[in-house]
């Protein structure tokens, strides 16, 4: 966890030093690139990241439209000794963002849609099992946006996110990430 940390804090401080000819203002015509990291969590018996890049273009001042591609992994140890879970998850959608205010503290609405495929892999004292599924993921959140500098924020989220998959209920959760943008004119 440490040596992960360490990356992650190098490859923004290497993002916030390399970006010259950006500037951290929402009007139209800009465009934001960055990333959300979320449910981070190592421990014992259970790993498990999610990293959704994003690349969009504002439409109107402070309205962003833009794509979400999203790759996730998780492994699980059972209490059961010997048996692991393991999934892995891609997807891609849509998303719009709008910002509001002009301080170094920006509130932001978030609203995304994406498409998502996961296979999944369960070591148990049965075999081996496998399976695949697609299933849809709306999310809407709502948080702010901390401008460091003139070229990069830091984003925290609240979301609520309702999954659609095929052939059985939804489900709805609630999460927070956290996650960078660099605009660039």
């Amino acid at each position: 966890m440490k040596k992960t940390f360490i990356l992650i804090i190098a490859i923004f401080s290497f993002l916030v030093l390399t970006t010259e000819r950006s500037f951290a203002q929402t009007d139209q015509g800009n465009f934001m690139v960055g990333s959300s990291i979320a449910n981070l969590n190592f421990d014992d018996s259970n790993t498990s990241i999610s990293f959704s890049p994003t690349v969009g273009y504002f439409v109107i001042d402070n309205l962003a439209i833009g794509l979400t591609p999203t790759i996730a992994y998780s492994s699980t140890e059972s209490i059961i000794p010997g048996e692991k879970y393991k999934t892995t998850t891609w997807g891609i959608g849509p998303f719009a963002r709008y910002y509001f205010g002009d301080g170094t503290v920006k509130p932001l609405v978030h609203a995304g849609y994406s498409y998502q495929s996961s296979k999944s892999k369960d070591d148990t004292s049965n075999g081996v099992i496998e399976t695949k599924s697609n299933y849809s993921n709306v999310k809407l959140g709502a948080g702010a946006a901390y401008f460091i500098n003139d070229h990069v924020s830091v984003d925290g989220i609240i979301n609520y996110n309702l999954l659609f998959y095929q052939g059985a209920d939804s489900q709805g959760s609630v999460g927070v990430s956290f996650g960078f943008q660099i605009f660039i004119d």
